[in-house]
């Protein structure tokens, strides 16, 4: 009894963990040879530049104007993934009460230091 015992408690705890899991991945994942775990984070930034003038120029500060800023980066980054840039700036424009202005739709990536211009428009 004690020879059946120690057969059936190494079935249960060594060979049915093998037959219940669904792939043999986790043993290539943290194995000896496992490649680091690595997140891919996004670090593209958004911006939008104002034109007052030839000369005069500043970036868009949504919590001046009464949004929220986070809420305005999400939809900055959801407007451009969608091709709709213009309908965003269409909002910032009508939070500036200047006339005139020509606003610039920016995108910041990770691999360059300059600004890629997307859209604008002149209001």
């Amino acid at each position: 009894m004690n020879a059946n015992f120690l057969r059936i408690s190494f079935f249960l705890t060594f060979i049915i963990p093998f037959i219940l899991q669904k792939s043999i991945f986790p043993f290539y994942r943290f194995g000896m040879f496992a490649e680091p775990v690595i997140n891919k984070v996004q670090t593209e930034k958004f911006e939008i530049l104002i034109e007052y003038n030839k000369h005069k120029k500043e970036v868009f500060n949504a919590q001046e104007r009464g949004l929220y800023e986070s809420i305005f980066t999400y939809l900055m980054r959801n407007y451009y993934y969608r091709n709709q840039t213009e309908e965003i700036l269409k909002v910032a424009a009508d939070q500036i009460a200047e006339k005139e202005i020509k606003l610039y739709f920016l995108r910041y990536s990770e691999l360059s230091t300059q600004a890629d211009t997307i859209s604008f428009i002149t209001k």
